[in-house]
């Protein structure tokens, strides 16, 4: 495909997803069907790889996992596309809102389609989640959903904060690295 076609597929790519966004983590669900089932750019690890990065550097989620994709589809003027592509339309879409939000802050209809849109971002989120629970799960093994399934129990029954979480976390994996080491060293 020559460069310029495939530098405006990835913008409208992310100018169609971001239309489409609604919130959260909503873009993973986009991004699975996209990217990895259609277009095939992303494997089911990269997409994970790329989303748990981009919720672990400064900026926005979205912004950084399209950024990503564009960089390993065409370099840096595909991540320049697909950065530009996603912003596009919230930018719009905030300048509209924010020239009409008298008069449909206090609007029953609209406040009905917002939570409506919530209800529809959960269930495309626990949709993703249970997808790719199970790839992992088909590659690692379950020892990852239990691990999750601990911290998510530690953390909301117990208190348990999240960075003590991620410390233990960290401990555990060299403990399990050293060990792993020290039996190969055998």
């Amino acid at each position: 495909m020559p460069r310029n076609k495939l530098y405006r597929q990835l913008y409208l790519q992310a100018l169609l997803s971001g239309m489409l966004l609604v919130g959260a983590n909503s873009y993973i669900g986009i991004a699975r069907k996209k990217f990895v089932e259609a277009l095939g750019w992303l494997s089911d690890e990269d997409l994970l790889n790329y989303t748990v990065i981009a919720e672990s550097v400064p900026g926005g989620n979205v912004c950084n996992f399209f950024t990503m994709v564009g960089y390993k589809v065409a370099g840096v003027l595909g991540s320049v596309c697909m950065y530009v592509g996603v912003i596009t339309a919230p930018i719009v879409f905030m300048t509209v809102v924010t020239l009409f939000y008298p008069y449909f802050v206090d609007n029953q209809i609209v406040q009905t389609f917002m939570n409506g849109m919530a209800a529809a971002t959960c269930s495309i989120i626990v949709n993703v989640l249970f997808d790719l629970s199970r790839s992992t799960a088909e590659k690692q093994g379950w020892k990852v959903f239990w691990i999750t399934a601990a911290a998510f129990i530690l953390h909301s029954y117990f208190g348990v904060k999240t960075a003590w979480l991620i410390l233990i976390g960290v401990a555990a994996s060299v403990i399990a690295s050293l060990v792993i080491f020290l039996k190969q060293a055998r």
